[in-house]
């Protein structure tokens, strides 16, 4: 079967997405309206509804209320900024779900993550951390006080692998990692203006475009050849993605499962340009599928569908993706 193109289809007539989130087997997107839709693995309760079986298109997460401005998805847990609520999340207590579902799979018990109010948060494995008023980094895990992490200074953003969690510094440092309390290593040498995280390896974007990647025992920063000038870059379990100031995607790593986008499954040995006439204003890097928002506000995903996270309402993994009609 040839490749298929995927756009995620809203349940509600005339939704337009503003932003979309990726985690390891299912895919979150937030509409203009700060409405939630979520699709794939719900074994969890991860969408936002009952946990149960999968889901190949949309679902509204929290009943539509409260509304949100900020999603972050890991593996069997999202959390988000809810409206009047504050950071809470829904899945898996385990992963990230500190304080919300006292160790069910109920994500009816969603509510404020420790008292503190946070503008930003990311997930990674067991663990969730977000930036709270005072910018300093505070990660949690299985019921545990967020705690501030050992060696980090103020951060502006907070992304995260299933490895490691890594943040870009007011002062434009990477700041990197893992589990609860750190400490935490700083890329000093470098000024960035995205950071991103996969499994094993870390990218950075230089104010002229360029991109840096290193490998987080080695921490030694090194050009990404092969790519133009990008202005953000996202990172998935063993992939990474860059976004050009004129929107087109370009993606780098493993493509075991078409996950960069450029119609085949071979893992190249530079990046690739995505395979769509689409032009994008987001990114986002799942387990093993990609996902982006479109300047026209839908949204697009490819690579794996193991458990339906391209939200086609089929389970087969698509290698290229095209705007679908």
């Amino acid at each position: 079967m040839s490749p298929r193109p995927v756009a995620v289809r809203s349940p509600v007539p005339n939704a337009t997405f503003a932003a979309v989130t990726a985690g390891r087997d299912h895919s979150c997107g937030l509409t203009t309206a700060q409405l939630i839709y979520c699709w794939g693995g719900n074994q969890s309760g991860q969408l936002g509804v009952d946990a149960g079986p999968r889901s190949l298109e949309p679902v509204l997460a929290l009943f539509g209320r409260p509304l949100a401005t900020q999603l972050a998805a890991g593996d069997r847990t999202t959390c988000g900024l809810l409206v009047g609520t504050g950071a809470a999340c829904w899945g898996l207590a385990d992963f990230g779900g500190r304080g919300i579902f006292n160790g069910t799979y109920s994500y009816t018990h969603a509510g404020v993550i420790g008292g503190v109010g946070y503008r930003a948060l990311a997930l990674q494995g067991a663990y969730a951390c977000g930036i709270p008023a005072d910018s300093l980094p505070r990660c949690w895990s299985r019921g545990d006080t967020p705690v501030p992490t050992l060696g980090a200074g103020p951060l502006v953003t907070i992304t995260a692998s299933p490895g490691v969690f890594c943040g870009l510094a007011v002062d434009s440092t990477a700041t990197c990692w893992t589990g609860i309390g750190g400490p935490a290593a700083t890329l000093s040498s470098q000024r960035f203006v995205s950071v991103a995280a996969s499994f094993t390896d870390g990218c950075g974007v230089e104010p002229a475009g360029g991109v840096q990647c290193w490998e987080w025992q080695a921490l030694a920063p090194a050009a990404k050849a092969g790519l133009p000038a990008v202005v953000t870059v996202v990172g998935g379990e063993h992939h990474f993605c860059g976004l050009t100031a004129q929107g087109v995607a370009w993606c780098w790593g493993d493509n075991a499962s078409g996950q960069l986008g450029d119609g085949t499954r071979v893992t190249p040995a530079l990046p690739v340009a995505v395979q769509t006439a689409a032009r994008f204003t987001a990114l986002a890097g799942g387990g093993a599928h990609t996902c982006g928002v479109t300047t026209t506000g839908g949204v697009l995903c490819w690579g794996s569908n193991t458990e339906g996270q391209l939200g086609n309402g089929a389970w087969v993994g698509i290698a290229t993706p095209t705007l679908v009609p």
